[in-house]
């Protein structure tokens, strides 16, 4: 009997490819050792060979399989890596935009309190002008009418004069029986003065009028053409100021404001055509310049008193109030509903 698989011959039936071929030559087993199939059968050889075939088609079908299992986890392992980076990276992705919305918060919410802070901050700058007007108001009120609205009434009354020199004159032309007329006349003159004193409300002339507002000529220098004051001024003195658009100009004295200790002034930086003041701007001494090379050490900045604070001044160009430095036109009821005002503010910008 043939052993093994044979292949099919359709023409000769079950013969082997190489029937023709002798046998390959069997090498004989060694002397004095037996073959491994010595003493089996034919059947026993055939069920070896089947058990052995078996074996290896197992061991072979096996490592397929460990080697098809090892793919898989690896692709698994793989898959599970790019899992684990997309995910990673989706994380890191909402972490960066919560980042970016709470760091878009954070500056929307500094931004509105900023705003809310500009706004504070105007509000209380406000209520201090407010309160350093009413103040520099009220204390124009209560100081008496400087000695410079005087002069005036005596101006006036100059011309009023003549009519008595022309009744003089008069009298030798008309005869005795009315220059006695004119004699009483210049007396009923003198009470008429009351007009000027409500035209007085519109405020004093200024002294230095058709100069207030000129700039100064362009070869000044400072310190040897003016210099800073020294705070020693008055109502009436022709003083240097440097305007909020950078031009320095001239401005005339009308007032000093602030409290006592306080060297602030409010100076007159723009006249009317009929020699009043139109615009003023309160300054402090430090700030004003006067005419020549100066006479002494520029003014020190104000100290206050122990537990007394300086009083506010208004900021910018103000418009001149009615009768500034004349006592002004207003009743004690407005004077006292100032000075209530004043310290509202003062006491309100304090709780602040």
């Amino acid at each position: 009997l043939q052993q093994g698989t044979q292949l099919f011959n359709f023409f000769g039936g079950n013969k082997p490819k190489d029937a023709a071929k002798p046998p390959p030559p069997t090498t004989p087993p060694p002397v004095g050792e037996a073959p491994a199939d010595a003493g089996m059968t034919p059947a026993q050889k055939q069920k070896a060979e089947r058990e052995a075939a078996l074996d290896e088609k197992k061991r072979q079908q096996d490592e397929i399989l460990a080697k098809r299992k090892a793919e898989q986890e690896a692709k698994r392992a793989e898959q599970k890596r790019i899992q684990e980076e997309r995910q990673a990276a989706q994380k890191a992705a909402q972490e960066e935009r919560q980042r970016q919305l709470e760091e878009k918060k954070r500056q929307q919410e500094e931004a509105r309190a900023e705003q809310q802070r500009l706004f504070e901050e105007k509000k209380r700058k406000a209520e201090e002008e407010r309160a350093a007007k009413a103040a520099a108001q009220a204390a124009a009120r209560n100081q008496p009418p400087p000695p410079a609205s005087q002069p005036p009434p005596p101006k006036a009354a100059a011309p009023k004069a003549a009519p008595a020199r022309q009744g003089s004159g008069g009298f030798f032309g008309l005869g005795s029986a009315k220059p006695a007329p004119p004699a009483s006349a210049p007396p009923a003159q003198q009470p008429s003065a009351a007009p000027p004193a409500g035209a007085a409300s519109a405020g004093p002339k200024l002294k230095n009028a058709a100069q207030i507002g000129q700039t100064i000529p362009a070869g000044w220098v400072e310190g040897t053409n003016f210099a800073v004051s020294d705070g020693n001024l008055n109502n009436g003195d022709l003083v240097i100021i440097k305007r909020s658009d950078g031009s320095i100009r001239y401005g005339e004295i009308v007032d000093k404001t602030g409290l006592p200790w306080q060297q602030a002034f409010v100076v007159a930086v723009s006249a009317k055509p009929d020699g009043t003041s139109e615009f003023t701007r309160t300054e402090e001494a430090r700030n004003i310049f006067t005419v020549g090379a100066g006479k002494g050490a520029a003014a020190a900045t104000p100290v206050a008193p122990a537990g007394q604070k300086a009083a506010p001044l208004p900021s910018g160009t103000q418009r001149a109030p009615i009768g500034l430095g004349a006592g002004g036109g207003k009743t004690a009821a407005d004077q006292q509903k100032l000075e209530r005002e004043a310290a509202l503010a003062e006491k309100k910008r304090q709780q602040e």
